[in-house]
């Protein structure tokens, strides 16, 4: 399991090992988690985590939302073929890029009418717009167990406002980022300062930039080739002449086309699913997606605090599994905590107060099971051993802690209880 990988945390000189979590939504509850090596791929590893689920769940017809990574075509026609659902977006990447720009060409044309998917939980009056889009179907095959699969596939041409803006920002950051990197590359001379005076090696470490800051086909570079004649006399035995230096120079335009259907371009994205229409509508699918991020959540707590799994100070496997599952439990508690107290929430007009050091005002309808705990931080059991009898007293709890046990069900009695006095010991 301790292997080298691609590293998230960009760190390759350390081995690592991969977790894999199916959580249920939308709590983010843990129902099975695989342990493997860190150089294992992902797209292997969705089949092993879903049959997992359906052992812990025991029933069919389910919908599973994963990562692009999910999108490999024997995942999608197993869960097919076994009687489930899927709904992943799809990478943009060789045909699937040329399938976003055909589905697209209607939508250009305004041939295409989309329907908007606006946020539930917004005003009434002013709703928000969360996404655009249309859907169309096609027909897929695949090859499970040596028998051939044949379903139906709904294609999801989805438009999110966010997400455009966030790549117009990106993509003017790379375009920028690029440039500057690119006229560092041949400065004016003077003192200190490198020249290129052969041109095949500029020209590999200016495509290293534009494919690093992935602005290929989006700047034009020219090169030009400088020379200064220096003319220089005779003397003693060293003869008259004429010394040619040569430097390379590089210019960067914008291809402002090229840029502007880069920008069209942004926000748009495939989904594909194999749930009916009926069952999951294409505003259903853009909502249920975007709740899909709590698993990040759970990856959050359980790599960095509260859990701490990162970094692993173990050799032994066992050990390593050991603590991941342990781990995993007490993330499951996490979890099942802030579900709960949030849900009672909704059905309470006052949001819950307190939470919040150095701001005692500030409500929140959502509160984290880590602010939950911290509240109960100051509460302390003090015991006095007397000869014949053990004094106990227990912190008397604030309002805002009894409202948090009574927000998850839980009797005030649980401390109360711990203060009652033990009974007399017999001399």
């Amino acid at each position: 399991m301790f292997a080298y990988g691609v590293s998230k945390d960009h760190r390759p000189d350390l081995a690592q090992f991969k977790v894999m979590l199916g959580a249920l939504d939308p709590l983010g509850l843990p129902l099975a988690t695989l342990i493997v090596g860190g150089n294992r791929a992902d797209d292997s590893l969705y089949l092993p985590v879903w049959q997992q689920v359906r052992t812990v769940l025991n029933r069919t017809g389910l919908l599973y939302i994963g990562d692009s990574k999910m999108e490999a075509l024997l995942t999608r026609a197993t869960l097919a073929h076994e009687g489930d659902y899927y709904l992943t977006p799809l990478s943009l990447k060789g045909q699937q890029a040329e399938l976003l720009n055909q589905l697209l060409e209607p939508v250009w044309s305004k041939e295409q009418t989309l329907t908007d998917v606006v946020d539930p939980d917004g005003d009434e009056d002013q709703p928000r717009l969360l996404a655009q889009g249309y859907e169309t179907s096609r027909s897929q095959t695949a090859v499970v167990k040596e028998q051939v699969v044949t379903w139906s596939e709904r294609v999801l041409v989805i438009y999110s406002p966010s997400w455009a803006q966030q790549g117009q920002q990106g993509l003017a950051k790379r375009l920028a980022h690029a440039e500057a990197k690119l006229r560092a590359l041949t400065p004016p001379p003077g003192r200190g300062k490198h020249q290129w005076t052969e041109l095949a090696p500029l020209q590999a470490e200016a495509e290293a930039i534009l494919e690093s800051h992935r602005v290929k086909g989006l700047l034009q570079v020219t090169y030009q080739r400088l020379e200064s004649v220096r003319q220089r006399r005779k003397y003693k035995d060293r003869p008259a002449e004429t010394e040619v230096k040569v430097r390379y120079e590089l210019k960067i335009s914008r291809q402002e086309t090229a840029v502007a259907e880069a920008q069209r371009h942004l926000g748009w994205r495939l989904y594909v699913t194999n749930a009916p229409t009926t069952d999951l509508s294409l505003a259903q699918a853009v909502l249920a997606y975007r709740g899909s991020p709590q698993i990040e959540h759970d990856f959050s707590r359980l790599k960095g605090r509260p859990l701490g799994l990162r970094p692993v100070f173990l050799k032994r496997e066992d050990h390593l599994q050991g603590l991941v599952r342990l781990l995993t439990l007490a993330l499951m508690v996490l979890t099942l905590v802030e579900f709960v107290v949030r849900r009672n929430l909704v059905a309470q007009p006052e949001p819950l107060v307190g939470l919040y050091p150095g701001n005692p005002t500030r409500a929140t309808a959502r509160p984290t099971t880590e602010r939950l705990l911290h509240a109960f931080q100051n509460v302390t059991l003090t015991l006095v051993q007397l000869p014949h009898q053990t004094i106990k007293h227990v912190t008397p709890l604030s309002p805002l802690q009894i409202r948090i046990l009574t927000l998850l069900d839980l009797p005030i009695s649980i401390y109360t209880d711990l203060a009652v006095a033990s009974a007399p010991i017999p001399p």
